[in-house]
This record gives structure tokens, C-alpha cells and sequence, in this order.
């Protein structure tokens, strides 16, 4: 998937903002995302070490992210927002189509997801979901209870969610004020 047009909006706007490419895209769904979170966790101590950043997660990634946080005191200190698209942070029924471990912790009421939900990482979440969804099924279960605000983008397939108007406004939004520049 190609997420250009999303990361040149952006950069546009002289923003230094991390996005966490599903760079494990090719195994999608056949690795347990708690390894995709050791995975990523060795890319953020090569990457970003003493850098304070901005996580634009999408679908799965925001799962991957929360399991970094949960499990990580040491490099989440310098996450300033999380900023979820289309995660299902409450499961998607699809997920019990195929048998992939890393699809089976999406589904609804997994120990995976369950256990998310008893952590509290302290982080600065905004959750942004579609209601029309057809991966993240139902849409309305990628609201995150414990975000600072959902907001709702109406889009017929799941990635055109990322490239909504009001998605990249929204963002840019909430971080414009910032006074880490």
C-alpha cells in the first residue's frame, strides 16, 4: 500500500511525525503482533532513541503500537501523541475467517486485546474510525475507550480512511500547537 500522498500532506506542513509503515506487511496476519512490537521496538531504539516523535498508526499497527507501550517503560517517554486509524482496538469479526495468529488476536474478546485493555500506558491517544469499515468489522469497534476523542470519517473501503480530508485535518489539528519544533 502506498501511503506517499499521506506522508507528503504531512511533511508539507514542516511536521517531523513518525509513521509506522506496516513494514511487516508481507507476513500480514502470520506473526503474532506481539513479535511485530519486539520488532518494532528494536526499530525504535535504532531509529528514534532521544527523538520525540508523533505514531500514526494504522489498522493493526495501533495494536502493535499499544503492545510497544505496554511493554516498554524505556522508549515510550518520547511519544508525544498516538494517533490510531482504522486499529480495532475492540476486534474485528473478520478475524475469525482465517487462522493466522496474528489475525486470530483480533478477534473480539482475544487475550491479546483483553489485556491491552487492563493496561494503562498514560499515553496521549485520538482514535479515528469508520463506521463503513468492512475490515475492521463492525467499524465502530476501532473507538478506543481510552482516547482524548474518536472521531468518525465516512469512507466505502477501509484504506481510504488514511487519506481522508478530515482525517489529515484532524491530525493536524492536534498537533499544530505543539511546542516541540
Amino acid at each position: 500500500m502506498n501511503f506517499s500522498l499521506f506522508k507528503d500532506s504531512l511533511r508539507k506542513n514542516c511536521l517531523k511525525i513518525l509513521i509506522f509503515m506496516n513494514f511487516y506487511i508481507k507476513k500480514f496476519g502470520q506473526v503474532s503482533l506481539t513479535k511485530i512490537a519486539e520488532d518494532l521496538k528494536v526499530f525504535v531504539d535504532d531509529n528514534l532513541k532521544n527523538k520525540k516523535y508523533y505514531v500514526i498508526a494504522i489498522s493493526q499497527g495501533g495494536i502493535v503500537w499499544r503492545i510497544f507501550t505496554m511493554n516498554n517503560l524505556v522508549g515510550r517517554e518520547n511519544i508525544l501523541k498516538i494517533f490510531t486509524l482504522c486499529t480495532p482496538h475492540n476486534g474485528s469479526k473478520l478475524a475469525h475467517i482465517l487462522k493466522h495468529e496474528g489475525i486470530q488476536e483480533l478477534r473480539p474478546q482475544s487475550n491479546l486485546l483483553q489485556q491491552l485493555e487492563k493496561n494503562d500506558d498514560g499515553l496521549e491517544y485520538y482514535a479515528i474510525y469508520n463506521p463503513l469499515d468492512l475490515m475492521v468489522f463492525p467499524g465502530t469497534s476501532a473507538i478506543f475507550s481510552k482516547a482524548q476523542e474518536n472521531i468518525r470519517v465516512f469512507d466505502f473501503f477501509h484504506p481510504l480512511t488514511f487519506w481522508n480530508k478530515k482525517t489529515l485535518r484532524f491530525i493536524l489539528e492536534k498537533i499544530k500547537n505543539d511546542k516541540i519544533w
